[in-house]
């Protein structure tokens, strides 16, 4: 069995062959990898609903909160009522390559890579992965060539066309330009609780800036940002609810927090077949030393609650 190279479409892979001709293996799967990091929960975009897609992913958002009703026998007045009120909205998902690369030093490659070296590269490559999930939600606005969502940031959720969006998600607004006050945080925590299950274990606090949420003092003169028994990862909590640090906001946004529950707001679809490659050598890494290593996924990425993220701003 040898390493030789895979040209598909002008795209260079590592691949496996065996001594019979035309036998090949495919790179490996870096996907479980992703969900495993992900399991961990150490950054926000790894807290969201994540499945895997079946081609062009259509996403369901029943806005309806219709309580059920007692119905008196042989009458269908109170189903037709029922029915009347169902209010389902829906959104469509596609997909894009998302790529992260390692490079690594050729000590670790004389003898070939040892699993341990290779499970670690996945696990920094799953993690670079979930990273770049993460910057477009919250950074970086992203749309496919014909308008379609590839992963929708947050931020300029509200100003979508109307057919790439549910309803607008609340927003809330400091009289400061740089700063939040007490009173914004309870009015965003009413906001967030008015809605059924928002305040569940996987309800939490974003920041770029930590001391949007650390400068904020309550009506004791206490800090809100609570620092002991945090949630692993977090930076604390904030009325009982973990802070979560993401690396940057949408310039021009405005943004100081989100109060969300991932879970519920936010769908992330991933491409079971994510790959892990080891790159062609080329002379950027035979005069550094040095081999690179590739994570590429497809996924894409929406929201599907809005009623489930509230955001504050600055003035």
């Amino acid at each position: 069995m040898e390493n030789k190279l895979l040209n598909t479409e002008n795209e260079l892979r590592a691949i496996k062959t065996f001594s019979a001709p035309g036998q090949l293996t495919i790179p490996e799967l870096i996907y479980e990898k992703v969900i495993e990091v992900a399991e961990q929960k150490a950054i926000v975009a790894s807290r969201v609903n994540i499945v895997e897609p079946k081609g062009l992913l259509k996403v369901l958002a029943n806005m309806s909160t219709t309580p059920a009703k007692i119905a008196d026998e042989l009458t269908n007045a109170e189903l037709q009522a029922l029915i009347k009120n169902l209010d389902y909205k829906s959104t469509n998902i596609t997909q894009a390559r998302l790529l992260s690369a390692i490079e690594s030093s050729k000590q670790y490659m004389e003898n070939g890579i040892s699993d341990e070296f290779r499970e670690y590269l996945k696990q920094e490559l799953a993690n670079d992965l979930l990273l770049g999930i993460e910057d477009y939600m919250f950074n970086t606005h992203k749309l496919g060539t014909y308008g379609e969502i590839l992963i929708q940031n947050i931020f300029t959720y509200n100003s979508e066309n109307a057919n790439r969006k549910i309803e607008d998600i609340a927003e809330i607004t400091s009289a400061s330009a740089t700063s939040l006050s007490y009173t914004n945080l309870e009015e965003a925590y009413d906001k967030f609780a008015n809605h059924s299950g928002n305040l569940s274990e996987d309800a939490v606090w974003v920041v770029e800036n930590i001391k949007m949420l650390s400068s904020i003092k309550d009506d004791s003169g206490q800090s809100v940002l609570k620092r002991e028994n945090r949630v692993p990862y977090s930076v604390g909590s904030v009325f009982g609810i973990p802070v979560f640090k993401t690396a940057k906001f949408t310039t021009g946004q405005k943004a100081g927090a989100v109060l969300m529950n991932p879970k519920k707001a936010y769908l992330t679809v991933v491409k079971k077949e994510a790959n892990f490659v080891h790159a062609k050598p080329d002379t950027y890494t035979g005069l550094n030393g040095s081999d690179v290593f590739i994570g590429d996924v497809y996924v894409g990425g929406s929201v599907v609650n809005p009623r489930a993220i509230v955001i504050l701003k600055t003035a």
